[in-house]
C-alpha cells in the first residue's frame, strides 16, 4: 500500500476546473458556473459584462458542499414568477446517484432538496424547466433499478409523474417544445441503436420519429417555431456514419438534413430571436465553431478560436456573443467569449493558479500509423521541447496513454490535471492513440471494438509501441503505459498480454481486470447493452475470461500502480482488489491506493492532485 501522508506539489495541477456555465434568467448580466475553486465542485454566481475577467472576490458561492459535487445546473426562462430559479444535480462522493436541488432566488434564498433517495439515480437532459416555469423534467430509475424513464416534476405541487409509463428501457430527456406540449427524447436500445421519440407530456403518447434504420445514434436538439415548426437533432444515419445535423418538421412529419459533414457535429445551439444557429464540428479531435444566419442561410466559420476542445457553448440572450468552455493541450478549460460584431475573442476566466514557463509546455503533433490490418490510426504525440532534448543529448523514455470509453476520443486538451505537460517538463514523451473503437472517425470505426475488447484495439496499441520503437529519440528500455477506466483495462492488457515489450512502469486508474465480474456488477440499467458492447456474462464466460487481463497476470513484469475509488458504481472496487490480490500472492510488484470518498473519477481537488501526482511520480521514477 502507498503512504497516505504523500503530498504532491505540482504547478501543472494547480488549476481551477470549470465544468459548466449558464446564464441567469434571460440576460447575460449574471453568469452561473460550476468549478472546484474551493476544492469541491460547487455552483458560483458572477456579475459580468464579459469585458473583464472573473474577479474571484466578486464571485459568490451558491452552494457550499464538502462531500456532494454539483454536476449540472439549469436556470428557468423568464416566467411569471420563477425568473431566476435554479435547479441543479449533485451526487455524494462520486456515487453517481444524482439528487435534484433547487434555489428559488440566487440572491435571497437557500437550497431546497427536491429528491432525497440516495439509492436512486436522477439524470439531467438537455433542458430542464418548461417555458412556463411550472415543471422540470429529468430521467430516473426510481420505479425500477433496471429502467431509466422520464419524469415531469410539478414545482408548485412538489409531485412527479412518469411521462413514459408502460415502457422499459434507458431514456434520456431532450428539449421542451416552445408551447410545452411536447418533449423530444432518446431511448438507448442497444449500445449502437437508439430511438428518437416525441412525447406528448399530457397524454403520454410516444411518437417514434426515427429514420427507420437500425444501429443509428441520435442526439436531441432545440425546438424551432419561427421559420418552421419542429426541432433540430444529430444523427449518424446519413453520411459515412458521422453525426450530422437534421431538422424534424412536426407539422409535415418529415426531416431534412441541414448539415452534411465529414466529421462529427457535437453541439447545436439556437438563438431564434436573432436568427442564429451555432454548432461545433470535431475535426481530427479539434473543435471548430460554425454559425448560420437563418434569415440569409449564410454559413460562416469562426477562425479565431484557439486549437482545442469545446465542451459547452451558448449564445448570449441578446444574440451578440458566443460563450464557450474550451481547453487546449497547454491550458485547462476556461470560459471564452466571442463577439459577433467586433469579431474578437477573449478569455473570461483563468484556470491556472500559477504561471508555467512556456518552454516547459508543448502542443502535440497529430501523427498516423498503420496497424496490423493497414487500418490507419491517429495519435497525438507529445515531445519535450527541442531545447530540452538538445541540452540533454540523450534518448528519452515514453508513456503510452490510453483513453477511456472505449467509445471516446483522445483529444488535444489539458488532460489528467496537466499530467502530460508535467511528464514533458521532466523529459518524457507521451503517445496517445485513437485506436479502433474511438469516436470521431465514423460509426464503422467505432463499432470495431464492439464485442472485441482486448482484440483489434490491443493490436492497435501494439503497433503504437512498434511505431515508438522505430523513433531514433526513444530509449527502448524506458517505456511505460497509463490509462483510466477502459484505459486502465487496456493498460493491464498491455503489460500482461504484450509483456514482450519490456514495460518498466504502468498505472491503472479504475480499470476492469475481469470482464466476467465487470459485466455482472455493472449498474442494472447498463445490463441491456453489455452483451453487444462487451459480452454476455451468462453465456460467454469462457470468451470473457480469455479477454480479461487477470487471466494473464503471471506474465506481468512491469511495476504497477493501481488507483481505485471505493464508491465506483461502474468499475467496482473488487475489480482492482482481485488483481492486486493475485499479483501480491505471486510476488509481483504492485502498489495500490484507494480513495474512500471517490467513485469513477475524481470530484475533490485534493484527490485529483494526489492521484495524478502519484501517477506522475511513479512513472518518472522508473522512466527517467
Amino acid at each position: 500500500m502507498l503512504n497516505n501522508s504523500y503530498t504532491y506539489d505540482n504547478t501543472f495541477a494547480s488549476i481551477v476546473n470549470y465544468k459548466d456555465f449558464i446564464f441567469l434568467g434571460d440576460s447575460s448580466e449574471h453568469l452561473l458556473y460550476i468549478s472546484d475553486q474551493d476544492g469541491q465542485f460547487n455552483l458560483w454566481r458572477q456579475k459580468t459584462d464579459f469585458k473583464d475577467k472573473i474577479n474571484s472576490t466578486s464571485s459568490q458561492s451558491l452552494t457550499h458542499f464538502k462531500n456532494e459535487s454539483v454536476r449540472y445546473a439549469f436556470t428557468s426562462y423568464k416566467t411569471r414568477k420563477n425568473k431566476n430559479q435554479i435547479v441543479f444535480f449533485a451526487d455524494r462522493d462520486g456515487n453517481q446517484n444524482y439528487q435534484i436541488f433547487q434555489i428559488n432566488d440566487p440572491f435571497n434564498s437557500s437550497i431546497e432538496t427536491l429528491t432525497q433517495n440516495s439509492d436512486v439515480r436522477h439524470e439531467w437532459g438537455s433542458e430542464c424547466h418548461s417555458h412556463d416555469g411550472q415543471y422540470i423534467m429529468y430521467s430516473s430509475n426510481e420505479s425500477s433499478p433496471s429502467n431509466i424513464l422520464i419524469y415531469r416534476y410539478d414545482l408548485d405541487k412538489r409531485l412527479s409523474e412518469c411521462i413514459t409509463p408502460n415502457k422499459q428501457g434507458w431514456f434520456s430527456p431532450g428539449y421542451w417544445s416552445l408551447d410545452d406540449r411536447f418533449i423530444n427524447c432518446l431511448e438507448q436500445v442497444t449500445f449502437s441503436s437508439y430511438v428518437l421519440w416525441v412525447v406528448d407530456v399530457n397524454s403520454k403518447e410516444l411518437i417514434d420519429i426515427s429514420l427507420n434504420k437500425e444501429n443509428v445514434t441520435y442526439k436531441t436538439g432545440p425546438w424551432s417555431k419561427k421559420y418552421k415548426n419542429g426541432f433540430y437533432f444529430l444523427s449518424d444515419g446519413n453520411k459515412e456514419g458521422f453525426l450530422n445535423l437534421a431538422f424534424y418538421d412536426i407539422d409535415e412529419n418529415h426531416f431534412d438534413w441541414e448539415v452534411n459533414s465529414n466529421c462529427d457535429i457535437e453541439h447545436v445551439v439556437l438563438c431564434e430571436e436573432k436568427d442564429i444557429l451555432v454548432w461545433i464540428e470535431n475535426a481530427d479531435g479539434y473543435s471548430k465553431i460554425l454559425s448560420k444566419n437563418l434569415k440569409s442561410q449564410e454559413v460562416s466559420k469562426i477562425d479565431k478560436i484557439p486549437d482545442g476542445v469545446i465542451s459547452k457553448i451558448k449564445v448570449t440572450p441578446d444574440g451578440q456573443k458566443i460563450v464557450f468552455l474550451l481547453s487546449t493541450a497547454i491550458s485547462p478549460y476556461d470560459i471564452y467569449v466571442y463577439d459577433f460584431k467586433t469579431d474578437e475573442i477573449h478569455k473570461f476566466t483563468n484556470a491556472f493558479k500559477n504561471f508555467i514557463p512556456h518552454n516547459l509546455i508543448n502542443e502535440p503533433d497529430l501523427i498516423h500509423y498503420n496497424s496490423f490490418d493497414n487500418e490507419q490510426i491517429s495519435a497525438f504525440l507529445y515531445l519535450p521541447s527541442e531545447q530540452f532534448i538538445k541540452n540533454n543529448k540523450e534518448k528519452i523514455g515514453a508513456v503510452l496513454s490510453i483513453h477511456g470509453g472505449p467509445t471516446s476520443q483522445e483529444r488535444p486538451s489539458y488532460l489528467y490535471g496537466g499530467l502530460y505537460q508535467y511528464l514533458l517538463s521532466k523529459g518524457l514523451a507521451v503517445l496517445a492513440p485513437n485506436f479502433r473503437g474511438s469516436t470521431g472517425y465514423g460509426k464503422s470505426f467505432e463499432k470495431k471494438i464492439y464485442h472485441d475488447w482486448a482484440g483489434g484495439e490491443l493490436k492497435d496499441l501494439e503497433y503504437a509501441i512498434k511505431w515508438l520503437l522505430s523513433q531514433k529519440w526513444l530509449d527502448k528500455d524506458k517505456i511505460g503505459v497509463f490509462g483510466a477506466s477502459f484505459g486502465g483495462f487496456a493498460t493491464l492488457n498491455c503489460i500482461s498480454r504484450l509483456s514482450q515489450y519490456n514495460w518498466k512502469a504502468a498505472v491503472d486508474i479504475v480499470g476492469p481486470s475481469n470482464l466476467v465480474t465487470f459485466t455482472k456488477t455493472a449498474p442494472k440499467h447498463w445490463k441491456r447493452v453489455m452483451a453487444e458492447w462487451v459480452g454476455d456474462p451468462d453465456t460467454e464466460v469462457d470468451f470473457l475470461k480469455k479477454r480479461s487481463p487477470i487471466a494473464y497476470a503471471d506474465n506481468i513484469k512491469a511495476d504497477l500502480l493501481i488507483i481505485q475509488g471505493a464508491n465506483d458504481p461502474l468499475v467496482v472496487k473488487e475489480e482492482s482488489d482481485q488483481m492486486v490480490d493475485k499479483l501480491q500472492k505471486s510476488g509481483k510488484f504492485v502498489e495500490y491506493f484507494v480513495f474512500d470518498d471517490e467513485g469513477h473519477g475524481f470530484t475533490k481537488t485534493k484527490n485529483m492532485v494526489k492521484a495524478y501526482g502519484l501517477s506522475a511520480e511513479f512513472l518518472i521514477k522508473r522512466l527517467i
